[in-house]
């Protein structure tokens, strides 16, 4: 699995703590390598990945990975007209209710 992210942003920061908690419950047989931009050197071991996490602002890069036909889950709302898969917060869910 290839997570792409921004940890720069704090989106991108919580989008990776979401799936280290998911990695130590469930257990999958992912190995995790992080490392700074690592979309700006696409190489040709990324067909080799099960699939892609992915929540970059490079909209070029999801548009060839969405081409490609490889297992991609988007993480931002900005990309959901490509027809990706797309995992979106809920703004509103930790807000009370009024009434």
């Amino acid at each position: 699995m290839r997570i792409l992210l921004e940890g720069d942003t704090g989106a991108g920061r919580e989008i990776l703590r979401g799936v280290i908690r998911f990695i130590r419950t469930v257990k999958p047989p992912w190995r995790i390598h992080v490392e700074p931009r690592p979309w700006l050197t696409r190489g040709p071991d990324w067909k080799l990945d099960d699939g892609t996490i992915c929540a970059v602002a490079d909209g070029e890069l999801v548009g060839r990975l969405a081409a490609e036909n490889h297992p991609l889950v988007n993480c931002l709302s900005h990309y959901v007209h490509l027809g990706i898969p797309t995992v979106r917060t809920d703004d509103l869910g930790d807000r009370p209710t009024g009434g």
